[in-house]
């Protein structure tokens, strides 16, 4: 109902307070009716407009939920190849360090028997 039709039943209303007329009773009633009608109507169109509302927004959190997920997974894999590729680093540290040492030690005793 527009707001037109809303004032027409206000003034009905308003009508019925100055004549206590048993038609202006009934149209007051009916006008109240009519009110309480489109008060409903615009609740239930708001709690419908709420819901499309909630609904997208779960759907963006469960997105968003998923796409955390996904990056915990890359985290984790990165992880996993940081620490194997701290790992072999070490390895081949200590692979330089061994060999570098073991020419050291073959120099100086070569140098020590001259």
């Amino acid at each position: 109902m527009s707001q037109l039709e809303q004032r027409k039943n206000v003034l009905s209303l308003e009508a019925a307070k100055e004549s206590p007329d048993h038609l202006d009773l009934d149209r007051s009633g009916h006008a109240i009716v009519v009110l309480l009608q489109e008060a409903a109507h615009a609740a239930r169109t708001d709690q419908e407009r709420a819901n499309t509302v909630l609904q997208d927004l779960s759907g963006q959190i469960q997105a968003a939920e998923d796409h955390i997920a996904h990056l915990q997974a890359e985290l984790n894999q990165s992880r996993e190849r940081a620490g194997a590729a701290e790992k072999w680093l070490l390895r081949i540290y200590q692979e330089i360090q061994d060999s570098f040492l073991r020419q050291d030690a073959g120099i100086q005793e070569r140098a020590v028997q001259r």
